[in-house]
């Protein structure tokens, strides 16, 4: 069902002269205005749902792009480098230079690594995620 304008301009009157009214006197205006109380509830919740998770996807991606952000100030772009200048970055991050935060995550991988030379894709793909770590 389409709601026409003047469906729409009652709705609007309601909802922005509903102080000193109870929930259940609110309720009983809309049933009585021809709305299904249990249906606009609904669809309500539904919309502020979806405009909650688009506000935390929206603030997922903002927190992403400055982590990556950072990594690329830490580290240089990773993009654009060969495979030698990845390796030269994780010897870097070995031996300390971005810090202990870094340096334990390159102990632990070196720990944990089943393969000893790992492809240019699995290294880039390890420095991006280590470059979005916080500094410890």
């Amino acid at each position: 069902m389409t709601p026409n304008s003047d469906d729409l301009s009652r709705l609007e009157r309601f909802l922005t002269d509903t102080e000193g009214q109870t929930k259940e006197d609110a309720l009983a205006e809309l049933t009585a205005r021809g709305v299904s109380a249990a249906d606009f509830k609904s669809r309500v919740a539904e919309a502020v749902r979806k405009g909650y998770q688009q506000q935390v996807k929206f603030a997922a991606q903002a927190a992403r792009q400055k982590a990556l952000e950072r990594g690329r100030l830490r580290f240089g772009d990773l993009v654009g480098k060969s495979f030698t200048d990845l390796k030269a970055v994780f010897e870097r991050i070995r031996v300390g230079e971005f810090g202990p935060g870094c340096q334990q995550a390159a102990l632990a991988r070196c720990r944990n690594l089943q393969n000893a030379n790992p492809s240019e894709a699995e290294l880039r793909s390890w420095l991006e995620d280590i470059s979005t770590m916080d500094e410890q």
